[in-house]
């Protein structure tokens, strides 16, 4: 025979008037918390080229929570809906900027806290390309939040912006690209007391978000605007 779980249980043998003195252990689940979680998609910096003609991408970050777990307290599952940056258009020398803000609402405790899934597309005609990606738990993000009950931030070395240097792709055994995030969770109230916007929407602010850089520029040069929508090959 398999084994098909494990059981965790606490037991103990007491005499009838000992345990008529200590009272039973109140094991009632604690309640459901409303949090939100925010993420900041700043940059990506040598990603590879999925276009050999012109060298350039027009690159855009796809984000979900990978969960499906249905909250019976509240009676809803977690929206674990794709959300999208905006797409950089011509980006050259595998560099995107996006400075751009997704935002979940999420709840704890909770079974299996979600997986946070981040994918790097190339758009293109018909099907877009999928560049790289990265998948990672945020059971430790959850853990730290619902024992300290305020803000927990994702730091490396004492900064608040990581950089996700790891990218991969099923098909390719080399790293695709790397990405620069934020990534913060705090209870609702916290939230609704410093309100962001998703993308770069009002109100823009916690942190604001300045518009992105090495975009096109409009030009009256033709022969300036040709090479940035054509490339440098």
């Amino acid at each position: 025979k398999h084994r098909q779980g494990q059981l965790e249980i606490m037991l103990e043998l007491l005499k009838l008037d000992a345990a008529k003195r200590i009272p039973l252990i109140d094991i009632t689940p604690p309640p459901i918390e409303h949090w939100e979680l925010r993420l900041i998609i700043w940059e990506c910096r040598n990603v590879t080229s999925k276009d050999a003609i012109s060298g350039l991408n027009d690159l855009y970050v796809s984000c979900s929570l990978a969960s499906n777990e249905y909250i019976d307290e509240i009676g809803k599952t977690i929206n674990n809906k794709a959300q999208k940056t905006d797409t950089h258009y011509r980006a050259k020398d595998g560099f995107g900027s996006f400075n751009w803000r997704m935002i979940w609402d999420v709840y704890m405790p909770c079974k299996m806290p979600p997986r946070l899934k981040i994918q790097l597309f190339d758009k293109d005609i018909g099907a877009d390309d999928s560049i790289c990606e990265c998948v990672f738990s945020l059971k430790q993000l959850y853990t730290v939040g619902f024992i300290k009950k305020d803000t927990v931030t994702l730091y490396e070395d004492k900064h608040d912006k990581v950089w996700l240097d790891n990218l991969r792709h099923p098909n390719f055994a080399d790293n695709q690209g790397e990405m620069l995030i934020s990534l913060q969770m705090m209870p609702k109230e916290v939230a609704n007391e410093f309100p962001a916007g998703k993308g770069r929407d009002a109100p823009n602010q916690n942190p604001i978000l300045m518009p992105p850089t090495g975009r096109i520029g409009l030009t009256m040069n033709p022969f300036s605007m040709v090479s940035q929508i054509v490339g440098p090959k």
